[in-house]
């Protein structure tokens, strides 16, 4: 069907549109509204900006400790563009932040002709750096495949052949050392706290559920607990913090919260059983929702899994039994806090099987009370 005569024509693909290839002068283009076009986020990229790409495809604990360095690019290379590849349910969690220009989905055993269409998407985008976080195979075959001039990852075996500048892994809290990638291509900052950006309908749903329990509880405060893992060496026994949960609600007059996940209710429901009904229970919930929950609690305890992080990102004070996790998990603001206890395997990487993890089974809520304490009163003044 033709256009109808007496309105201007040009051509409005993207790629027309950045060539300026129209054909008629921009007074006469009154059917088009070219705000929408400019504010369109692959658009904003101005001509000569720098092109980034992050990778951290999982686990989402890592993907969350990731977004720390979409705002280091974003706030030491003003105007450049900042894609960020990962899986779900990651991909939900990073949508809304500032720092992201562009999100892209990576789905595990797709087909081969949707990975191809996201490797051409990829190569289109012309980064001029990618920056591959997790260095696994899979990542680094896909930092290789975007085509950027510069690829950086770890100098992990064989995967090293698929960048051009490997770094070898230091020490420190996990995010310093995924910033050593940046540093590579000459970026540094001293910023080192992973962020969430939340949607006020999101913030108010977890604040209701706050006031609600914390009422029942006639108190104010709330706190959460991740008493999950999917590893059984790094959980601590229910029984543990059934009895933590009742000592830190008494001490600080906060109302307990048990987080829980697909396949994990049984957990929860167990922790309220053996707290005699002083832990609640979460209600189902998203990724997102459970990450407004823990933003709305005064502070969150648990095992070493993806919600400590995500508290660190929504500015939650947290208190960790880590078990045989290490300490480069721990972030080093005083707000956050672990149960300095470490056991005689922690570091020989012998992943219990079984029964035997004396480390956490015997560590009673007795000997972790006192750290706990010494943490807490000084955010609460105690």
């Amino acid at each position: 069907m033709g256009r109808p005569s007496g309105q201007p024509t040009f051509h409005l693909s993207v790629w027309n549109f950045l060539r300026h290839r129209v054909t008629l002068p921009l007074k006469e283009r009154t059917d088009y509204d070219f705000k929408q076009v400019l504010n369109m986020k692959f658009l904003r990229r101005k001509a000569g900006a720098e092109r980034f790409l992050i990778i951290q495809l999982r686990q989402l604990g890592d993907v969350v400790l990731t977004t720390a360095l979409a705002r280091i690019l974003k706030e030491e290379r003003p105007g450049c563009f900042v894609g960020f590849l990962t899986e779900e349910p990651s991909y939900e969690l990073l949508k809304g932040s500032p720092y992201i220009d562009e999100l892209y989905l990576h789905r595990r055993k797709d087909s081969f002709f949707n990975e191809a269409k996201l490797i051409f998407k990829l190569r289109k985008r012309r980064f001029n750096a990618v920056f591959d976080t997790m260095s696994n195979p899979t990542s680094a075959i896909i930092t290789y495949l975007t085509g950027a001039p510069r690829r950086i990852g770890y100098d992990t075996t064989i995967r090293r052949s698929a960048y051009t500048d490997a770094v070898p892994r230091s020490d420190g809290y996990v995010v310093d050392v995924k910033r050593t990638l940046l540093e590579r291509y000459g970026i540094k900052s001293e910023w080192n706290r992973p962020e969430l950006f939340l949607s006020e309908e999101e913030k108010s749903w977890a604040e209701e559920i706050k006031r609600t329990l914390a009422a029942n509880a006639g108190t104010t405060r709330l706190f959460t607990i991740d008493a999950t893992h999917k590893h059984r060496y790094r959980r601590w026994t229910i029984d543990g913090y059934a009895e933590l949960s009742k000592m830190l609600s008494s001490r600080y007059d906060a109302a307990p919260l048990a987080l829980w996940g697909p396949g994990e209710e049984w957990v929860v429901k167990e922790l309220a059983e053996k707290s005699g009904g002083a832990v609640a229970v979460a209600p189902q919930t998203t990724v997102r929702k459970m990450a407004a929950l823990i933003e709305a609690a005064d502070f969150h305890i648990g095992n070493c899994s993806a919600p400590r992080h995500i508290a660190v990102a929504v500015g939650t004070p947290t208190f960790i039994i880590p078990g045989t996790s290490q300490i480069s998990w721990l972030h080093p603001d005083e707000e956050h806090d672990i149960d300095p206890f470490a056991p005689p395997c922690a570091e020989c990487g012998n992943k219990c099987g079984g029964d035997e993890r004396k480390c956490m089974l015997e560590r009673t809520a007795e000997e972790i009370a006192p750290y706990a304490y010494r943490w807490g009163d000084k955010l609460f003044g105690n």
